[in-house]
């Protein structure tokens, strides 16, 4: 016989649960799972077939496994830990003489990500480290430029007291250089000198 069996995928359970649906298993073509649903359990059988013992089945999860799995009379299969993303559960069977259905039945399954993981939570905590670590950098520099303005500002008090210093010191020596230069010309009886010298 060249008739080739269609499947039908006859129960989904999570965590041996059944998935609470409105439709039959049969019925639902693509599930929905949270982040910590990523074990689940599948079941299937072919429609309108007598001799049940002499089908024989293949399987893949797209997104898991790439190559068909030869599960020979076994209708059902498990998968455990998978990572959050969207997959493809795909089975065929062959007749009783060995022809096997090209025909594939399918189930779309996708595991949500937790919230820690989705792009928007990733781009807020990216955006919040950066504001952080700008802050701190802002600050930084607020305090270096303080430092150094304090620094200025001591170096120039430094320098004008020493030049206050030196103006004490200058101011005497040039008063006192002075008065003897005119006293010499007033002994050397040089008046016009003196009285000059003095003017100036």
């Amino acid at each position: 016989s060249n008739v080739k069996p269609r499947v039908i995928i006859t129960d989904f359970a999570v965590f041996n649960k059944d998935i609470n649906d409105n439709k039959l298993s049969p019925y639902i073509k693509s599930v929905k799972l949270a982040y910590n649903q990523n074990s689940f359990s599948l079941k299937f059988n072919t429609v309108g077939q007598t001799i049940t013992d002499k089908i024989k089945y293949q399987y893949r999860l797209v997104g898991h496994e790439e190559e068909w799995v030869y599960s020979d009379k076994r209708t059902y299969v498990s998968y455990t830990n998978l990572s959050p993303g969207d997959y493809e559960f795909q089975v065929k069977a062959s007749n009783y003489d060995g022809y096997w259905n090209s025909e594939y039945t399918s189930l779309k399954i996708r595991i949500t990500a937790p919230f820690y993981l989705r792009w928007w939570f990733i781009l807020g905590m990216i955006l919040l480290i950066s504001f952080i670590v700008w802050i701190i950098v802002r600050n930084k520099s607020r305090e270096r430029t303080a430092r150094e303005n304090l620094k200025l500002e001591y170096t120039k008090e430094i320098a004008e007291v020493e030049m206050k210093a030196l103006r004490a010191q200058i101011n005497p020596h040039f008063l006192f250089n002075s008065l003897n230069s005119i006293n010499n010309f007033i002994l050397k009886n040089e008046n016009k000198k003196a009285r000059k010298y003095l003017v100036k």
